[in-house]
């Protein structure tokens, strides 16, 4: 009979080399010492049981640590049996051993010393198992005693990787070599035991295959039994690394047809458009009666886009606050389930049938989403069914919002943001952003579709008509006679760095004798939190929070103002800030995105940078150089007049007219 070892799956190699030797040798079975699997999925024992069979030679296996690794011992004995078995042949008795432990050594040295004593009235006892009990430090160490008491002829096991031959004690310990698997120098060869039984003689022959391989040939070997490994007998590699691939061809093509879109597509000009009225569908999360940036800044454009003859269908959420104004038929109000009160708006239902409904009643030319999620992917979806182009106004710089996402970790929050922004903003025909600091921020996070810088308009047209009376009654309800009046407009929410201002208005008031109050318009999640902070420093005289105001108040309240102050540095434009210059007041920000292109240093504000100290020196020169407040004043009348909401909707509606020429013209449409 022939003794193998590390077999590992390699039934290539077995069919093709091991077993035309045991042929010529004429062995009548073949006992594996272990490792004859690869690992112990149930995969390895079938293709091992399938292999071995087509040998068309006896085989037995005794169990190793591949056999049990995993759920391998539940394999092991489906398809082989138990760990611990024996029988005879012949004048010989044959007895396997688990060496790896996995059978309790207590328990199996009762069984052994019950099947030596069996074994007795044979004249040739063998033993088989994965350790060499020779090599120490090992469970299986106690084992030797009982082998020599019971003067076993030979203990088989893997031992070492080549053949080796001791006796102790007269017994034979054979360390059988390896019959399969990669072998670690090329020069090796593979190997088994042979031993042939005569009687009371028992004599062991190390066998090599002669078949030799040369070096390329080791190489090509090698490889392709790695591969069979690791594919054939593993379904689960094969599909890990078949996805991994896929996923790899797919980044790979995206990479080379964005190439396309790396530049401005100028083949559709304005001359290929028409200049038939178009029918616009808005979906945003926010929007009138809430009073804030997004909101206003829609409804203008919405006006605007009107005023040009144009249809504009806005699809945004139900209020529990009354309007303002009669319900306007052109705004689509969908039914709110629910309610962010750190966000402070209300969920409109993805789900209700008003928005299929009034979607599917008008033809639209170009679907206008607001927001990368929520109402902005519904409308999303709606327009990519009906293959209507999508164009997205990046408004918010939304990384500065993730601490309203109920998840561990800001740059985790961070991460996810951004990756909801690039995939959402590359699935649009076109993206508009207000400054060329934002185009910037989403090119260098990966956003590839056409961006449009295209300021955010105002309403000009508002600050007209108001008489100095008028405007001095508005000033007395927030200032005294002899003090200038600050004003700040924002949401009153952690993304707007309101205890940077309240800081540093503390500031200015330590360091100027000039009398002044700041009107703090606004309000939202932290409005508690800033009426309690200016109570506690002792700023009730300087700051008056005065809440949200109607768009008509909040342009007298521009215009009764000295200076506009603000330390937001999550604006994408900063939209209150052209509204207050479109008022006469000039700013004091901090340097950030949005506010940079919008504040000509020393023109029209001061700009510094995000340091309450710097903030506050700024406001003090502006408070106590009244000359250069009012040049500022002035400068800042004339700079707004280039933000007009009739410009905005008319780059606005070139953009449209742009994209749909160019959707029309794709096969695929």
């Amino acid at each position: 009979f022939a003794v193998v070892g590390s077999i590992n799956n390699s039934l290539q190699i077995f069919d093709k080399w091991v077993v035309p030797e045991l042929i010529s040798h004429q062995v009548d079975f073949i006992i594996s010492v272990g490792n004859a699997v690869y690992d112990g999925a149930e995969s390895k024992y079938q293709l091992l049981y399938k292999g071995m069979t087509r040998a068309n030679i006896p085989f037995l296996l005794s169990v190793g640590e591949n056999e049990v690794e995993g759920f391998g011992a539940q394999n092991y004995y489906r398809y082989f049996g138990p760990f611990l078995y024996s029988f005879h042949l012949a004048d010989s008795y044959f007895i396997m051993l688990d060496g790896t432990g996995h059978t309790p050594l207590a328990w199996q040295r009762r069984w052994l010393s019950e099947e030596l004593a069996l074994a007795q009235r044979f004249q040739n006892r063998f033993v088989f198992m994965n350790y060499s009990p020779l090599l120490g430090a090992h469970p299986v160490d106690p084992l030797l005693a009982q082998f020599s008491a019971a003067q076993v002829t030979a203990v088989f096991s893997l031992g070492e990787e080549h053949y080796s031959h001791q006796i102790q004690h007269r017994v034979n310990y054979i360390s059988v070599g390896q019959t399969g698997g990669l072998l670690l120098e090329k020069q090796d060869k593979y190997q088994f035991t042979l031993v042939k039984v005569q009687g009371e003689r028992a004599d062991f022959y190390p066998v090599m295959v002669e078949n030799s391989l040369g070096n390329l040939r080791y190489r090509f070997e090698t490889i392709k039994l790695f591969l069979f490994s690791f594919f054939y007998m593993s379904l689960f590699n094969l599909l890990v690394v078949t996805t991994l691939l896929g996923l790899l061809a797919v980044r790979v093509y995206g990479k080379i047809i964005k190439q396309d879109r790396y530049y401005q597509d100028f083949s559709y000009g304005d001359e290929q458009t028409n200049d038939e009225p178009l029918a616009v569908a808005m979906f945003t999360n926010t929007y009138l009666p809430f009073v804030g940036g997004v909101p206003i800044s829609i409804d203008r454009l919405r006006r605007g886009l009107t005023q040009r003859n144009h249809l504009v269908r806005v699809f945004a959420p139900t209020y529990s606050l009354p309007l303002v104004t009669e319900p306007d038929p052109q705004v689509i109000r969908i039914p709110s389930v629910g309610f962010s009160r750190k966000m402070n708006f209300p969920l409109a239902s993805l789900w209700s049938p008003i928005t299929r409904q009034q979607f599917s009643a008008q033809r639209f030319d170009v679907v206008h989403v607001h927001h990368p999620y929520w109402l902005g992917s519904k409308g999303m979806r709606l327009a990519r069914r009906l293959k209507i182009p999508v164009v997205f106004t990046y408004h918010t710089r939304m990384e500065r919002y993730v601490h309203y996402l109920p998840l561990p970790g800001e740059r985790l929050k961070a991460v996810l943001v951004h990756f909801l922004i690039r995939r959402f903003a590359n699935r649009c025909q076109a993206v508009i952003t207000p400054t060329t600091s934002t185009e910037e921020y989403l090119r260098h996070l990966g956003v590839s579709a056409l961006i449009e810088t295209i300021p955010t308009g105002i309403n000009l047209t508002a600050y007209d008509g108001h008489s100095a009376a008028d405007i001095a009654a508005v000033r007395a309800n927030y200032a005294s006679p002899g003090e200038r009046l600050l004003i700040s407009v924002s949401r009153l929410g952690k993304e707007k760095n309101l205890d940077f201002l309240l800081e540093g208005i503390q500031m200015v008031k330590q360091g100027t004798q000039v009398p002044f109050r700041l009107l703090l318009v606004g309000d939202g999640p932290e409005r508690r939190h800033v009426e309690l902070s200016v109570r506690a420093t002792g700023m009730a005289q300087q700051v008056l929070v005065a809440g949200s105001m109607t768009p008509a108040a909040l342009v007298q309240a521009y215009l009764a103002a000295d200076i506009f102050v603000f330390a937001s540095t999550s604006e994408t434009q900063g939209m209150v800030l052209l509204e207050a210059m479109a008022g006469g007041c000039p700013v004091v920000a901090v340097r950030a995105s949005g506010v940079h292109e919008v504040i000509k240093q020393g023109y029209n504000g001061l700009k510094v940078p995000e340091s309450t100290a710097s903030w506050a020196d700024a406001v003090i020169s502006l408070l106590e150089n009244e000359n250069l407040r009012v040049l500022m004043a002035s400068n800042s009348r004339t700079f707004a007049q280039k933000y007009s909401v009739a410009k905005t909707a008319i780059y606005i509606e070139r953009l449209y007219r742009r994209v749909i020429a160019r959707d029309l013209s794709e096969p695929d449409r």
